[in-house]
Parts: structure tokens; sequence; C-alpha cells
């Protein structure tokens, strides 16, 4: 049987790509500390539920609602859960497709702290800027 967490990871990939932001805000944890790799538009340690809702509508707006998630796996231990996967988003006329992973730390059913690596950092780092 998949871990508590891995489900928790589950329910808030359906929530984003779902654009259901009620349930979104029920697995992101009010103080989350979120962090964006890079020197971009969108890089930088967001620290609230309100602070990474921001992010997420900069990523909506700059890809003219292009970004596309797609999940391939979750693994998950009690002390740190793990999701695979790959995006694809137009950002003028710069195209993203690439591998990243989410690592987390999940307390109390909600995203406490997230680490996002991007596979291509120099690529994704430019995709953004």
């Amino acid at each position: 049987p998949a871990h508590r967490d891995a489900g928790v990871f589950k329910r808030l990939y359906d929530a984003f790509t779902n654009g259901d932001m009620d349930r979104l805000a029920e697995l992101i944890a009010p103080h989350v500390i979120w962090h964006v790799p890079g020197t971009n538009l969108i890089s930088g340690t967001y620290t609230s539920r309100d602070a990474i809702f921001g992010c997420f509508g900069k990523i909506f707006t700059l890809s003219d609602g292009s970004y596309r998630p797609q999940l391939h796996d979750i693994l998950a231990t009690d002390a740190h859960t793990v999701a695979l996967l790959h995006a694809t988003a137009r950002h003028g006329d710069k195209t993203l497709d690439q591998d990243y992973a989410f690592v987390c730390h999940i307390r109390d059913g909600q995203i406490a702290e997230l680490w996002e690596a991007w596979t291509e950092g120099p690529a994704w780092n430019d995709f953004w800027s």
C-alpha cells in the first residue's frame, strides 16, 4: 500500500492541475516554505500559502496558461515525499520540456516545506527569465 503522504501529494497534484484552489489551500500549510531555484521571474523562497499562490499566478500568466505538469511517480517515507514530474510550457518564444522533482516535508496532511529540483537548471532558469 502507498504511504499516506504519497496520497497527500497526489491530491495536491490533482488540485493544481484541476485549478481547485480551495482544495489546494487545504493541502498547503499556511506558513509553508517553498523553495524555487534560480535567478528568474519566479525563483525565490516563498514563506506562506498566499506567497506561493502568487507564484502559481505568475507561472500561469507568464506561460499564458500553457504550463502543464505531468506526474510520473511519488516516493514517500515518514521523513520525505519525492514526486517525479515532467513539465511543458511556453513563455514568449521559449519552450519548456523538462523533468523535475519536488522534495517535500508533509506534516499533518499538508505540504510544510518543498524544494524544487529541475534537471536542466540553466535552461529552466533561462525559460523563466
